[in-house]
């Protein structure tokens, strides 16, 4: 007798789809999502029309939630080499503070998934904070490899 197998993508599918909101504010769309920041707040992707262009942008906030838990992104030279790599991998342009790709009607899910995981790879910057010791985790790792 054989077990059936559960349909794990529909099931992903599902909870996503049940998960996934939108507002529409001055022609901007907003669409909040179940995956989490560093602070536990859904992330936000951003949606602005201008003719047959799609614009998609995170509106600063993943920066901004990093610098207010002391990550410095402007003058750290390391970091910024590690946001510029995680744009380059996905596509994604940083313009002021706003995380932006471009999407059209065709590849607009796949853009929107290129972003969030952007901000996702990004938002994982936290991690370079400082700790009481005076080390970030990068240092604390090699020492301890070391």
């Amino acid at each position: 007798m054989t077990q059936s197998v559960p349909d794990f993508a529909k099931q992903y599918s599902n909870w996503l789809s049940q998960r996934l909101t939108t507002s529409v504010q001055e022609g901007i769309v907003e669409l909040s999502t179940p995956l989490l920041d560093p602070l536990n707040d859904g992330m936000r992707v951003f949606v602005e029309r201008e003719n047959d262009n799609i614009s998609l942008h995170d509106n600063g906030i993943t920066i901004e939630t990093l610098s207010l838990m002391g990550v410095d992104t402007k003058t750290s030279e390391r970091r910024q080499a590690l946001i510029d790599e995680v744009m380059i991998s996905f596509g994604v342009i940083l313009k002021g503070d706003r995380l932006v790709i471009g999407a059209n009607e065709s590849n607009l899910p796949q853009r929107m998934h290129f972003l969030l995981s952007a901000m996702q790879r990004i938002s994982d910057l936290w991690l370079t904070l400082r700790t009481a010791t005076g080390q970030d985790f990068f240092e604390r790792v090699c020492n301890y490899l070391d």
